[in-house]
């Protein structure tokens, strides 16, 4: 999979910071991290080789407790740039508890657009897990789509916070 893209308001090159993971239960994990620590991008797999690994305890203890016991990332610094309307959206979706899912026509009623415009937003989300859409399933429970890493991780993060 191809690494997240981030938008920069600047175009002077950026150093790349993370904070890296190298095992869970569904392989080598790492995020971006801004200086202050706040998440720009989290992506499956291993980490870049240019990349400075920081230290973000919060993060960590976040991530693991999360791989741990199902724990809420919802309190996790996010730094997301998007239109409005996906920040509405990702909002929405942080604010789904583990354990409960929701559907995107449930969530596109709530928004007053339709389901397609809530899964081209998912779909455009460069923070996975944090911005839990994986608890977004289609109409009548089926699993619907997960761009990120494929349905057997949603069906894992499903099961793992209890949902299925």
């Amino acid at each position: 999979m191809k690494a997240p893209t981030v938008k920069r308001s600047s175009t002077k090159p950026v150093a790349l910071r993370i904070v890296a993971w190298p095992s869970t239960p569904l392989g080598p994990l790492w995020a971006e991290v801004d200086a202050k620590g706040a998440v720009l991008a989290l992506q499956w797999g291993r980490p870049p080789k240019n990349a400075t690994v920081v230290s973000v305890p919060s993060l960590q203890k976040s991530i693991d407790a999360y791989f741990k016991k199902g724990a809420s990332l919802d309190k996790v610094k996010i730094r997301l740039e998007g239109t409005p309307f996906q920040q509405k959206i990702w909002q929405a979706v942080r604010s789904i508890p583990p354990g409960t899912v929701m559907s995107y026509g449930e969530l596109a009623h709530e928004h007053h657009t339709g389901p397609r415009a809530v899964a081209r937003v998912l779909a455009s989300t460069v923070i996975p897990l944090i911005i839990p859409c994986h608890r977004v399933v289609a109409a009548g429970g089926k699993l619907g789509g997960y761009g990120h890493m494929g349905l057997e991780h949603k069906k894992w993060l499903l099961q793992h916070e209890g949902a299925l």
